[in-house]
């Protein structure tokens, strides 16, 4: 199950106030055209290129290639509006992850490990009891454009656990000043508690280099930095004998080496030095240690969402349907956008995801009922090719072909195996290429292979039912269902299908009242967010429209569910 939670959105595209929706298992967006339902993917797609990237200005996507075009920064912004700033908030369930495992533990440990037990008091962090408090992780970032660079850059980025903020780091517009303008040192996963058997209380080793005396005026633990008179600024205990250290341009905290307010993933985070050379002299693992904390607590969370995001797999409208002399990529990527991926999954992965592909094509059930039934089933065909002007082709058309038989085996077995995709129509009995069946079986198949491959943990799919009658629309919800529960998916659709959302109102109510025929399809309310976008006023909005235990909608449907038919019926 994807940890991903919720993901808000402001000033992208067609978004201009901020909208935030939670993940479920199935997330399906409804909607009238250009009312933004595809622009939540398309922001994904472009918080995935940042975080693991660091694409700011993005064109493409490397998701969506070129299923996306987002034409740059001038054209994605808000009404291409270069005073706005496009703001991402992204934020992770930490319930099943640990900080201790990111890179940034990693160094972290290694310096306590070049100075055991020499700091705070005495006593190591152990790391485990910080990560062991976070449940959340939060990610806000801000994207703002350089009139001096001509460019756009990550003007901010706070990081927040447990809806409580910790840090929060600002670049300057030309990006020559980088600085942690905010710290909360007093946040709860700091603290330990009565019932610990060993209090981990952290809040000393900060303390030594910022006294309380410079809190913010609400007398929180939160120190504004940028706010501090730095001329007055001592960064050690009364009772240190060295004096106060004045800092250069306002920073308390300044990162050098980074191009904005992001840090580049897989490096270390360098930060400025604010103690006085002597100081390292007489406490250098103090002050290691708490820089390689604080880029634990700046880089872990952003290297379990990238990680995360790099999951996901984009599907885009429209799916190529591979030609007769298709050759599969030799090796699988993360390009699902115009559905080929599929189709090199079947060359890659063989018969087992093939048997399960067609399982569900098919239709070969007990029942014979629960799957797409589309009458086809998808095989590869292997031949080898023989050239006419070949020695090959001269020995076979000579007369002793008995003479030449060793040779013609031996020329046989040494041509290339090709492979080639065919379709069976089951009702005919016949073989064909998958340019000569109608155009939905193709839209289809990359679908369901994207919901059946087990490395696609997270698939957002523009328009799943584009091309295939209501039947099968209804069978694919049932696919949905099948993939969520047993491998733990997730998906993100943009649809117009009713015959979908019928499908997994029907589940819910079948799992509620115990009449479901098969397990495999059980479903409850919470498995399932639906978000109606709409735009008013040129705002898009977002409304969560909530289902109860019998699948009736508990929320208001705005206009009516598919109001249309009733209007055509009545």
């Amino acid at each position: 199950m994807s940890i991903l939670k919720k993901l808000t959105i402001e000033n992208f595209k067609g978004i201009g106030q901020k909208v935030s929706f939670d993940f479920k298992p199935i997330t399906l967006f409804f909607g009238q055209n250009s009312a933004g339902k595809s622009t939540v993917l398309h922001a994904l797609n472009y918080l995935h290129d940042i975080l693991n990237l660091h694409t700011i200005n993005a064109d493409n996507t490397s998701l969506g290639h070129g299923s996306i075009d987002l034409g740059g920064f001038k054209h994605f912004v808000h009404k291409h509006d270069l005073q706005r700033t496009i703001n991402l908030s992204l934020e992770i369930d930490m319930t099943s992850q640990d900080l201790i495992e990111t890179d940034s533990a990693n160094l972290f440990n290694e310096l306590q490990r070049l100075f055991p037990g020499e700091f705070v008091h005495g006593e190591l962090i152990d790391l485990s009891h910080i990560s062991n408090r976070i449940e959340t992780s939060k990610i806000d970032i801000e994207i703002a454009w350089s009139d001096l660079l001509k460019k756009p850059y990550v003007k901010s980025l706070s990081i927040a656990f447990n809806d409580e903020p910790i840090l929060k780091v600002v670049s300057s517009s030309t990006c020559a000043r980088i600085e942690i303008t905010q710290i909360n040192l007093s946040h709860s996963i700091f603290l330990g508690t009565e019932s610990d058997d060993e209090v981990i209380y952290l809040y000393p080793l900060i303390e030594n280099i910022i006294q309380e005396r410079y809190l913010s005026p609400d007398n929180s633990d939160t120190v504004i930095l940028d706010e501090l008179n730095i001329d007055e600024l001592d960064l050690y205990p009364p009772d240190s004998p060295h004096k106060k250290n004045k800092l250069n341009d306002n920073a308390l905290i300044g990162l050098e080496g980074m191009q904005d307010a992001l840090p580049e993933r897989g490096y270390n985070l360098k930060l400025q030095d604010i103690w006085e050379e002597q100081a390292w002299i007489d406490n250098p693992q103090e002050v290691s240690l708490f820089k390689s904390l604080l880029s634990l607590l700046l880089m872990g969370p952003i290297e379990v969402a990238a990680e995360e995001l790099a999951k996901l797999r984009y599907l885009g409208p429209i799916r190529e349907i591979p030609g007769r002399d298709y050759s599969a990529r030799q090796t699988e990527g993360n390009n699902w956008s115009d559905g080929l991926a599929a189709w090199d999954a079947l060359f890659h992965d063989g018969k087992a995801l093939i048997n399960e592909v067609n399982h569900w094509l098919n239709g070969e059930t007990d029942s014979g009922k629960e799957r797409q039934a589309t009458g086809y089933s998808v095989k590869i065909a292997e031949y080898k090719q023989l050239a006419l002007n070949s020695q090959l082709m001269g020995l076979l058309q000579t007369e002793d072909l008995n003479g030449s038989k060793k040779e013609i085996e031996r020329l046989i077995e040494e041509l290339p195996v090709e492979k080639g995709f065919l379709l069976t129509d089951k009702r005919r009995e016949v073989d064909v290429s998958p340019e000569d069946v109608g155009i939905g079986i193709s839209q289809l198949l990359p679908v369901v292979v994207g919901a059946i491959k087990r490395d696609v943990p997270i698939l957002s799919i523009e328009q799943p039912e584009i091309h295939i009658h209501p039947g099968l629309q209804v069978a694919l919800g049932d696919l949905l269902i099948y993939a969520a529960k047993k491998y733990g998916k997730s998906f993100i659709l943009e649809t117009h299908s009713e015959h979908i959302m019928l499908r997994l109102k029907r589940r819910i109510r079948e799992t509620s009242e115990d009449e479901l025929e098969n397990e495999e399809y059980s479903l409850n309310p919470d498995d399932v967010n639906i978000v109606y976008v709409e735009c008013i006023d040129d705002e898009t909005r977002m409304l969560s429209i909530r289902l109860d235990e019998d699948g009736d909608f508990i929320d208001r449907w705005p206009n009516g569910f598919f109001g249309e038919r009733a209007e055509e019926l009545f």
